[in-house]
């Protein structure tokens, strides 16, 4: 995969679809591939992280305390959490089958967000409208458990 199509990959991602074609390029160029074995762990829940991970062929399961959470399909991001503060993995993710990812690294990524910030900008958003998403599916949670007890 060369660094346009790996570029063409990021552009189909939530994370990454906005920017424009030279910052997609620059990311392209920097991301590793990783070929990944079916049920082949990519990172485990606890461990430290400094890998953010683009999920391009296969589908990849995210498990939290052993318990499934998730399956990604192509074009989705995962890792981000640690990647972006937490430093330890939330959760552990597991290639499907075989899948093929972009893999972005830390130290890498933040050099080109010191040239091209609006990327920073664009990851912020898409992170915020996943909490928002998930306060909203607990909140409903916690009106379901109470109305049930009165």
């Amino acid at each position: 995969m060369n660094p346009l199509q790996r570029a063409i990959a990021l552009q189909q991602t939530d994370f990454f679809e906005s920017l424009p074609d030279e910052v997609l390029f620059e990311l392209g160029q920097s991301c590793e591939l990783l070929d990944c074995a079916p049920e082949e762990i990519i990172i485990t829940e606890g461990d430290e992280g400094d890998r953010m991970y683009v999920l391009v062929q296969g589908e990849i399961l995210i498990y939290k305390n052993n318990e499934l959470l998730a399956t990604l399909e192509p074009f989705k991001c995962f890792g981000e959490m640690a990647f972006f503060g937490a430093n330890r993995r939330t959760s552990t993710a597991i290639a499907k089958d075989r899948a093929l990812l972009l893999v972005l690294d830390k130290e890498h990524f933040f050099t080109i967000t010191n040239e091209f910030p609006q990327i920073l900008h664009n990851i912020i958003q898409i992170i915020s409208q996943r909490f928002q998403a998930q306060i909203a599916i607990l909140e409903n949670k916690i009106k379901t458990l109470c109305s049930g007890k009165n």
